[in-house]
């Protein structure tokens, strides 16, 4: 939505009905849906951008989005409608693996030719985050805003969610094994209580930022 509203740029997944053919949803965000083929015909002049939720596979340049991994364990859990226990979500008993696992394959903050961005950073500071944007793809913003999350809800309340919080489904048990599997990692990346201030590129302290 942001690459749509701040830069014009739609966007593929390499998912095949990725938001469940809706194409109200699809139009909103700008979503490209695969043809008949399996191809994505993208506009001419539109950087070939595919979501994926995947590991690693080659070394192309990567937008990398990481979100606290308590909220996004909570998003997958409650997205694959509660079928999987969510302890078994935070342990990593599902493709996925665990939360840190799967930054920790990506390595975002040295990764060549990768933008690291937290989405609570975009969150609080959007138009930081368009700047940044705009470097690494060399463009122009033609815009500074974004539709709310709650207007997005409106046309499809699966794929996101009116609010995005974890506090009520973690009990002191989930906490302890969150902590236990991904805790080092929350922390590394300046997931602490209070956050750190919108700007934080989330590099490990222990290294300079870039």
């Amino acid at each position: 939505m942001v690459l749509l509203n701040c830069f014009g740029l739609k966007t593929g997944s390499i998912y095949p009905a990725d938001l469940g053919r809706n194409q109200a949803l699809e139009r909103f965000v700008g979503h490209i849906e695969h043809d008949a083929f399996g191809d994505i015909a993208f506009p001419q002049g539109n950087l070939p951008l595919l979501k994926t939720h995947e590991l690693p596979r080659d070394d192309l340049p990567a937008i990398y989005i990481v979100r606290d991994g308590r909220a996004a364990c909570a998003s997958l859990w409650k997205f694959q409608n509660q079928s999987l226990p969510l302890a078994q979500v935070i342990a990593g008993a599902h493709r996925f693996g665990t939360w840190s696992q799967h930054v920790a394959a990506w390595h975002p903050w040295e990764r060549r030719d990768t933008l690291f961005i937290r989405y609570e950073d975009m969150v609080a500071d959007l138009p930081a985050t368009i700047a940044r944007l705009g470097r690494f793809l060399g463009r122009r913003p033609i815009s500074m805003s974004v539709p709310s999350r709650e207007e997005v809800a409106l046309v499809d309340g699966r794929w996101v969610t009116p609010a995005s919080e974890w506090e009520p489904y973690f009990t002191d048990d989930l906490k302890a094994l969150f902590e236990q599997h991904n805790g080092p990692m929350l922390r590394q990346l300046g997931y602490e209580l209070p956050l750190p201030p919108p700007g934080f590129g989330g590099p490990p302290r222990s290294r300079p930022n870039t």
